[in-house]
């Protein structure tokens, strides 16, 4: 599985305005566990072609208008909106049941 999380970059946490994020953490997911991520930018690219070109099946952010989330459904991919705080620690809580789709 892959996860996405809009990212910004200085401070490492969640990027709020999704529509306007430039950097997106991806994690390659096994077994329940990160295995790896990087930081990518997103050179202008359309968010929903971004994403899909990184065959993302979950994407955490913090807003994220109606229309993005049904475009970014429309794809395959669920939205997990309203998040914050950092990274890494947003991605663990998703794994670990703690934030619902």
């Amino acid at each position: 599985m892959k996860l996405a999380a809009a990212y910004d970059k200085p401070s490492g946490e969640i990027f709020q305005e999704l529509e306007t994020s430039l950097f997106f953490r991806i994690y390659d997911i096994e077994n329940n566990r990160i295995v790896c991520s990087e930081v990518v930018g997103t050179m202008g690219s359309e968010l929903a072609d971004f994403l899909v070109m990184f065959e993302i099946d979950g994407l955490l952010c913090g807003n994220c208008s109606t229309e993005t989330e049904a475009l970014l459904y429309d794809e395959g991919i669920q939205v997990f909106g309203g998040q914050s705080g950092e990274c890494d620690e947003a991605v663990e809580k998703l794994l670990g049941g703690k934030i619902n789709g």
